[in-house]
């Protein structure tokens, strides 16, 4: 049980000395070079006992090291104390008793608590308050016939050491600082967490990863789980919401203002392999758009996204999640308004499909190469494959300096090629222009060509 491993650990050194028949001695002392058990092991241990003048016993305990099988997350500078010590019904309880660390990875710690222990299956601690430099806590935690739960509560607390509690391997290449407040329910049985719950606000957040493609600064951040394993399948409902910020995901940046950014879903997935997948999720992007999502993450990357959005206001749609995806191509570069509704797909982190309806747009390129008034589309873009049929039309617009009509078109466009096969017929300088084919190839990547027949 990593997760209580570090409290229960002082009352196993004693439980084997406190069998022994201390209570009719005034003073009795154990020293030990080291104390080993399965996956633990401590040394310098110093236990000694005495009587206090109302008979009951005092109990004091130190340690200069406890180190974990896995050689993380030791403790340094122990010092324990009970100043009455009772047995009640074959237990022992302690109120009010203190420890002090010297060194862990949460900083130096001073903790008050009570505990009851029966055997190493009946036991309860309640932690009234503990100072870290990491911040303050406080909590109870029990076992009862191998099954065990608990609560703790957090506040300040600095999530650069709270970093440190996890595994090297997990926290490898992250950055993370800022300060939260949490609250969360655990159980679980014998080695193995079943349920937990967690509640968590915070404020000032970084973080970034070793190569710098998920990064945030300034981030207030609420949070909101509850879940369930089940032969290691994890389960559950997770709320996210951020009223400040700003976010990078490659190669979405989003600056989180006035409105909070939210996201509601359903989740499971082996989180031991890396694998999550998400379900009946809703995401709010105020300015941007709302869209419904389906996804699944495999070791840190999107094999499986699908995202079916509508935004009132296609500029901060097109600004934040399309305009990343074409950088390089003719259509990084364009000034939008409008409202319009779509889906996307992604694979394996790349953009594969898009399906975009727009209703009374205005298109027009910075560089003045193209514009569109007043367009109506129903667009079906494949990066490959057989391209779909898609429909547009437009009040008018203008081609480089030639301005042109009222134009509706069939078209095709997937990868980089767009084809309009049907004949078109535009006003164009006071006359007509019909156009039998067009056909623009390049456009997800340069050189370009142009073939038009008319």
């Amino acid at each position: 049980m990593p997760m209580i491993r570090w409290p229960l650990l002082l009352l196993l050194l004693v439980l084997a000395f406190l069998h022994a028949s201390v209570w009719a001695a005034d003073l009795v002392e154990l020293a030990a070079a080291e104390a080993r058990g399965q996956g633990w092991a401590v040394s310098d241990l110093n236990i000694a006992t005495h009587l206090n003048p109302d008979n009951s016993l005092a109990l004091d305990l130190k340690a200069s090291t406890l180190k974990l099988a896995s050689g993380e997350h030791g403790l340094e500078d122990i010092h324990w104390q009970c100043e009455q010590l009772q047995q009640v019904d074959r237990a022992y309880a302690c109120e009010q008793s203190q420890l002090v660390i010297g060194r862990s990875p949460l900083g130096s710690a001073r903790f008050i608590l009570d505990w009851r222990f029966s055997d190493m299956d009946n036991w309860r601690i309640s932690l009234h308050r503990a100072a870290t430099d990491a911040g303050s806590l406080q909590g109870e935690l029990s076992m009862h016939q191998g099954r065990w739960q608990g609560v703790v509560s957090g506040r300040q607390m600095q999530l650069d050491k709270l970093l440190r509690l996890l595994p090297k391997t997990t926290r490898a290449g992250w950055f993370l600082a800022g300060d939260t407040s949490f609250k969360s329910d655990f159980s679980g049985f014998q080695a193995e967490l079943q349920k937990l719950s967690l509640e968590l606000k915070g404020r000032n957040i970084a973080y970034a990863d070793a190569g710098g493609l998920q990064a945030g600064e300034n981030v207030g951040l609420g949070l909101d789980l509850s879940a369930e394993s089940s032969n290691g399948k994890w389960s559950g409902v997770l709320g996210l919401s951020v009223d400040q910020g700003q976010l990078y995901s490659d190669p979405v940046y989003l600056q989180v203002g006035k409105q909070a950014l939210g996201l509601h879903s359903r989740f499971e997935g082996h989180l031991q392999q890396g694998s999550v997948k998400l379900h009946e999720a809703m995401l709010k992007l105020p300015g941007v758009a709302n869209a419904g999502i389906e996804a699944r993450m495999e070791q840190g990357r999107w094999s499986h996204l699908k995202l079916n959005f509508e935004a009132p206001d296609l500029s901060g749609l097109y600004r934040v999640l399309v305009q990343p995806f074409l950088i390089g191509t003719a259509l990084d570069d364009l000034s939008i308004r409008g409202s319009g509704k779509g889906q996307l797909l992604l694979s394996n982190d790349e953009l594969t499909a898009l399906d975009l309806s727009l209703q009374q747009a205005d298109v027009e390129d910075k560089q003045g190469r193209f514009g569109i008034r007043q367009l109506d589309t129903e667009m079906h873009w494949l990066n490959q494959g057989k391209a779909l049929p898609s429909s547009l039309s437009a009040a008018g617009g203008h081609l480089f300096r030639m301005d042109f009509g009222q134009v509706g078109a069939n078209i095709q466009v997937n990868d980089g090629q767009l084809l309009v096969e049907d004949k078109v017929s535009m006003p164009l300088l006071g006359g007509e222009l019909s156009l039998n084919n067009l056909a623009v190839e390049g456009l997800s990547a340069p050189p370009r060509s142009w073939q038009l027949a008319m």
